[in-house]
Formats: structure tokens, C-alpha cells, sequence
């Protein structure tokens, strides 16, 4: 994980909920009224004409995306804004959990969809993660143990970015078995074999196919600074992470002592 700077919710967010009442006068909060209309239909001029605004799931989608700098909150993968990105709930929107964070935009973030296909041996093979291996497994009231929030914060700065370390070949470590990391691991499936490779041929990349290079201080630093500041992309014209950037910046960090 990579820990995430939360912007302010889009004022359309705010009002629409502030006029959820009246748009949907016989329903609960349901999240199924979110959604995106269609040009042809006529409820969308109608609300357009009678609130003089429309606020569609997709403009919800597309802030979430851009704040987390094009990667997925949980494995820091690159993800779209399309609806091959999922807009997650952390605490679940599950009616016996937690029914009241439905519309809150911070417990919203965007998920890759959390199946990879990937042809081994020949054949597909499909790889469930993320929201996809989730589902509702926010916690464990029994042991104590809940998923780490990306924006979760302490002293020293972003839990995520503390309490998970990396090995050279890709592989997520937790300080102990019985800890929220490694419930997140775990409920999260960030250890299956597409994402550990994916995560190694980034240390690869960075690294010289593996070969730990003697670098200064001063281009270590330099390294840093660009796998941790959003970097603007001319193609896309936009301001995206690196993906697996999370784990560059921890070996930069435990290997070269780089301070964060």
C-alpha cells in the first residue's frame, strides 16, 4: 500500500447528498441510486432543469482515481478511470456493518477490479485480489484485527507505509502473524503470484534486473523524490504514481537508508 492524501469531496457529491431525499423521496440511502445516466434519458434533464446540476457515479469515480495518482489502494497497480475501477468501500456498505459510511467520500477510494488474467502453462488463470478477494472482510472482532486503512495516520506518518515490509522477490511481510498487516495480507490475497512478480520487476527495473548498484546519496534522494511525488504524464495528460511504487520506495528506504 501506498498511503493516500485525501482531497476535498466534489462539491457536486456534497449537494447531491444534501438533495438525496428529494431526488429518490421513496428509498433508503442505497448506493444503487448513484449512477450513471445515459444522454438519451429523460431523468437527467429533469433533475438537470429542477436542481441545475447531475451528479453521476463516474465524476465520483474519476476524483478518487486522480487523488490516488492512477493506482489501486490496495496493491498499487495502474488502474483506469473506466469501469475497470472499482469505487471501494473500506468499511463495508453491508446494511448490518456499516450502513451510515455509505455516501462518506472518506471511507470511498478506487479499486482495481481484482482479477487478473494471466496465461500460465497455456491456459488463463485468473488472480483474486483486492476488492474482488475482499468482499466484506473489513475485520475480526474475535481476534482484534482490522484491514490498514490507506489514510489511516500516526506520529510518523502513514501506517501502511510502516507496518509492511518487502523481500527481493516481491513478497509482502507483516511484523508478526497475528496482526492487522498481516489480516490485510491475507483478506486482501496481495501475495498471490501475479502481484508478487509485478512487484519484483519493479525492483528489477529500478535496480538493474536485481543487481543493487552503488549509488550516492544524492542520486538516491533524487530517485526517491520521483517514485514518491506524483510525475506528470504528456501522453495521458495527467499526474500519476508509478505502479508498485510502494515497494521501490521501501527497498530505497532499507537498503540505501534513504529517509522518507
Amino acid at each position: 500500500m501506498k498511503g493516500i492524501n485525501k482531497n476535498s469531496e466534489p462539491e457536486n457529491f456534497i449537494k447531491w447528498k444534501q438533495d438525496y431525499i428529494k431526488l429518490y423521496p421513496s428509498s433508503d440511502y442505497s448506493w444503487s441510486n448513484l449512477k450513471d445516466f445515459d444522454d438519451t434519458d429523460p431523468r437527467k434533464e429533469e433533475i438537470l432543469q429542477e436542481y441545475g446540476y447531475v451528479f453521476e457515479k463516474k465524476t465520483l469515480r474519476t476524483s478518487l482515481v486522480a487523488e490516488q495518482g492512477y493506482i489501486c489502494c490496495y496493491c498499487c497497480r495502474r488502474i483506469e478511470d473506466d469501469n475497470s475501477t472499482i469505487i471501494e468501500h473500506f468499511k463495508p456498505k453491508d446494511k448490518k456493518q456499516y450502513p451510515h459510511l455509505i455516501f462518506d467520500y472518506h471511507n470511498l477510494f478506487a479499486s482495481c477490479e481484482g482479477v487478473t488474467f494471466e496465461e500460465v502453462d497455456l491456459e488463463q488463470k485468473a488472480y483474486h485480489h483486492c476488492d474482488d478477494f475482499k468482499a466484506n472482510n473489513y475485520e475480526n472482532k474475535n481476534q482484534g484485527l482490522r484491514l490498514i486503512s490507506p489514510i489511516a495516520k500516526n506520529e510518523k506518518g502513514f501506517i501502511c507505509e510502516q507496518e509492511f515490509s518487502y523481500d527481493s522477490n516481491g513478497k509482502i511481510n507483516a511484523p508478526n502473524p497475528v496482526s492487522n498487516a498481516e489480516f490485510t495480507i491475507k483478506n486482501l490475497n496481495l501475495n498471490n503470484s501475479y502481484l508478487t512478480t509485478r512487484r519484483r520487476e519493479a525492483i528489477e527495473f529500478l535496480f538493474d534486473k536485481g543487481d543493487m548498484i552503488d549509488l550516492s546519496q544524492e542520486e538516491t534522494e533524487k530517485i526517491f523524490k520521483e517514485w514518491s511525488e506524483l510525475k506528470y504524464n504528456e501522453v495521458e495528460k495527467r499526474n500519476e504514481f508509478s505502479p508498485f511504487c510502494n515497494i521501490v520506495l521501501f527497498f530505497l528506504q532499507d537498503y540505501y537508508g534513504v529517509a522518507a
